[in-house]
């Protein structure tokens, strides 16, 4: 049997009553991204920058059809001095508020499904490792990572 591991980026939590969004970052992307906290608080205004235009109108429409479970999405964020838009895969959750997110970057997954391809062995939630979860789970206690595990297994098995 095969691990298959994925790092997460940051944990996501757009409240959609007042517009505003808190993003807690992975201490290896805190690294990467030379920030020095982890923790940042985005206004609307704020949120419309850091968030691309178009994934902008997916937070509403999430947070207005309240979707039952765990989902994936595709959606971009601006990084302060990096290049371009982040490109990530996030696995949310609806909370009373609007909904919370773990975002991946789309290339480790895009790389872990190229793996996938090359030895023909699909990942159960099991063989599936978040690394570092600990981290999130100081923040957020009711996160599911058995159910976060099996949506990143249910989108590796959809491409």
């Amino acid at each position: 049997m095969i691990d298959y591991k994925l790092s997460w980026i940051f944990y996501f939590q757009y409240n959609h009553k007042n517009a505003s969004a808190t993003a807690f970052f992975s201490k290896k992307y805190q690294e990467e991204f030379s920030f020095d906290q982890p923790l940042y608080v985005f206004d609307q205004e704020k949120l419309k920058v850091f968030v691309h235009k178009y994934d902008y109108r997916k937070l509403g429409y999430f947070a207005e059809n309240q979707l039952k479970g765990y989902f994936d999405t595709l959606l971009r964020f601006k990084i302060e001095n990096q290049k371009g838009y982040l490109r990530t895969q996030a696995v949310c959750h609806p909370t009373k508020q609007g909904f919370s997110c773990m975002i991946f970057n789309e290339r480790d997954v895009v790389n872990m499904q190229h793996q996938i391809g090359k030895t023909k062995i699909f990942p159960s939630a099991s063989s599936m490792n978040i690394i570092n979860p600990d981290e999130i789970q100081e923040i957020n206690q009711s996160i599911q990572m058995s159910q976060i595990k099996r949506q990143i297994v249910d989108l590796l098995e959809r491409n």
